[in-house]
């Protein structure tokens, strides 16, 4: 059963100091002990900055859609 990660943000002093990868981190290994197989992670194109990140953590990119107000939003998944 997948879980989705949403509205992570860290401070702009705080990034690049590990901060979002150790929520990122917790965040995975509860949804392990909880059973989860799959941690999806949408962002609007507005947060393009953030991408990277995710990248860098392992998820893979699968797709795209329209989000509420009609941004699209890419979608990201981890298999756990």
């Amino acid at each position: 059963k997948p879980i989705e990660l949403s509205n992570l943000f860290v401070s702009a002093d705080k990034i690049k100091t590990g901060i979002g990868t150790a929520l990122v981190g917790e965040l995975i290994n509860r949804a392990k002990n909880d059973n989860y197989s799959e941690l999806v992670v949408r962002s609007a194109d507005r947060w393009k900055d953030s991408w990277q990140f995710y990248d860098k953590l392992g998820f893979e990119r699968v797709g795209t859609l329209n989000g509420q107000n009609g941004q699209a939003q890419q979608i990201w998944s981890k298999i756990l």
